[in-house]
Order: structure tokens, then C-alpha cells, then sequence
């Protein structure tokens, strides 16, 4: 988030300052970081995005959640009975961490599918709302 922010000291009023917001854009969805590092700053802008690298993105995610997941159950499964607590406490908050993950990142790119991204209806209610 903090390089998706670094790098707005551009015009996106030109089409060559839209075109670099866009890339950068999409980068934060291709980013491996954590998600709440990534995607919460750019999804405010999901609406500007090409859906299709987004999906493409997205789809990547959840591969990666889904292949993090799979490794947290077979490190606990090895380990569980020579843990201590903390750590099997640990292990389980990274795997619902992952299962959260996944949930919501399959919630945005059923959207992003079905076309259902939409800026919002009414900008001058929103700014007089702040």
C-alpha cells in the first residue's frame, strides 16, 4: 500500500497519469504481501481497474492462500503433539487467517466475474457525508 501511495505524485487528470495508476493499481493486486498490506487501499479503486488482470490476480491469491493453507495443515499435523500451547494457538490463528483470506477473495472475484463493480452512484452525498 505504502508504494501504491508513494507513487501517486503523478496527474491522473492526463491519460499517461491514468495509464501509471492503472499499472500501479495493478500491481497491488499481483502483490504477495499480506493482504491487509496489498489490497485495502487499492480496492477503493477496484472500479477503475481492468477486471479481467484483477480476476487473473485474484484467481492467483486464492492459489497462493489455498497452497498456504495446505502447508499450515501438514506442519500441524507432524507437529501438534510435540508443540507447545502458543504455538498450536499460533498455527491455528495463521490457518483461520488463511480461511478468512480465501472467503473474501473468493467474495470479490465472484463480483469481479459477474461484472458487479460499480463506483459510487452518488460522489457530491459521499464528500458531503465526510
Amino acid at each position: 500500500m505504502e508504494r501504491f501511495i508513494t507513487h501517486l505524485s503523478f496527474n491522473i487528470s492526463t491519460p499517461r497519469g491514468r495509464d501509471r495508476f492503472r499499472e500501479l493499481l495493478h500491481a497491488q493486486f499481483a502483490d504477495e504481501d499480506d493482504l491487509r498490506k496489498t489490497l485495502y487501499g487499492p480496492m477503493l479503486f477496484l472500479h477503475l481497474a481492468d477486471l479481467n488482470r484483477v480476476a487473473e490476480a485474484l484467481r492467483t491469491q486464492i492459489d497462493r492462500r489455498n497452497a498456504r493453507l495446505a502447508e499450515i495443515r501438514k506442519l500441524h499435523r507432524q507437529w501438534v503433539t510435540m508443540l507447545p500451547t502458543g504455538s498450536r494457538h499460533l498455527m491455528q490463528h495463521i490457518a483461520e487467517q488463511c480461511r478468512l483470506d480465501l472467503r473474501w477473495l473468493r467474495t470479490v472475484l465472484a463480483d469481479v466475474e459477474a461484472g458487479r463493480i460499480r463506483d459510487t452512484p452518488d460522489p457530491a452525498r459521499l464528500v458531503a457525508k465526510t
